[in-house]
């Protein structure tokens, strides 16, 4: 298996992060020793949770291994706050060789409403794979400050729903060096969203670069800064949108974006910019109350 690992996910979701050393260890829990099984076939759900309620509550750092192996889980939330660091880390045959480098967060989480709730801060997700997921495959939400880079996520282009990387209402975050092909948006940008950073990102098949849609909710917040550069979009529907509904609650302004050095090789419509999105049969007829306003598209 070299230096890869396989993350099978069948008919479910799965939520995984991985982490590697910056500090002194206070604790190492074993996902195995909470019941989990790497056959590809056993529902690990319950054995990660264990794992990460009990490194949860311990001061300092804590790190969760996960040796090689084939993990199924479902929908899985992992529940804060923390009272130390928390880190995930994967290993070949329990060695000290990480296959996988990520999250590392201040382990202020908390836990809202919302069936991905992330609340990170200050994190770098590397060399992560997501095969197939059945909805969004990384929702970002509430963050700061992270970094994503070598990301590999696949999803059948006919799947709806399965975004390969989902931001909303979270500030400098950048997504690089990745290659994302699904059935909707490669990479979807949501309300609220400052200092967002994607270069040479791979997308395809997918619905392209999305911002929005924006204006389904009322007090939603504007969208300012975001910078995609040196990326190649191939055989997707779409390729750079920006996208609100028609029966915008609220104003919003969306400013400040720019597009340089994109390569589009058989996008059906490049450049969209629709301020009537109506993504179901039925929609109020209203003007959008979106403000656009310093987009710079070159090259």
């Amino acid at each position: 298996m070299g230096l890869e690992l396989r993350i099978i996910v069948i008919g479910l979701l799965f939520f995984i992060i991985s982490g590697a050393s910056v500090a002194i260890t206070v604790g190492v829990y074993n996902v195995k020793d909470y019941g989990a099984a790497g056959d590809g076939q056993t529902d690990n759900t319950k054995a990660f949770v264990a794992a990460w309620s009990v490194a949860c509550a311990v001061q300092g750092k804590a790190t969760i291994v996960i040796p090689e192996g084939a993990y199924l889980l479902g929908p899985t939330i992992f529940k804060g706050p923390c009272n130390g660091i928390m880190v995930m880390q994967v290993v070949e045959d329990l060695t000290d060789k990480e296959l996988l480098h990520g999250l590392i967060t201040n382990a202020k989480r908390h836990r809202i409403a919302n069936p991905y709730p992330c609340f990170v801060m200050n994190a770098a997700i590397k060399s992560i794979s997501s095969i197939d997921n059945m909805f969004f495959h990384i929702h970002i939400f509430g963050s700061r400050n992270i970094t994503f880079d070598s990301i590999k996520i696949s999803a059948p282009g006919d799947s709806p729903n399965t975004d390969g990387i989902h931001i909303a209402n979270s500030a400098n975050i950048q997504v690089s060096n990745s290659v994302i092909g699904t059935g909707d948006d490669c990479i979807s940008i949501g309300p609220g969203c400052t200092n967002l950073t994607i270069f040479r990102v791979l997308c395809g098949p997918g619905h392209g670069i999305s911002i929005g849609s924006l204006g389904k909710n009322a007090g939603e917040k504007d969208v300012i800064g975001l910078y995609v550069s040196k990326c190649n979009l191939t055989g997707t529907t779409n390729g750079l949108r920006i996208k609100t509904l028609q029966s915008s609650p609220s104003t919003l302004k969306a400013s400040h974006f720019r597009f340089e050095q994109i390569i589009m090789n058989n996008v059906y419509n490049p450049i969209i910019i629709d301020q009537n999105y109506c993504p179901s049969a039925n929609c109020p007829k209203r003007y959008t109350s979106l403000l656009l306003l310093q987009l710079h598209i070159s090259s």
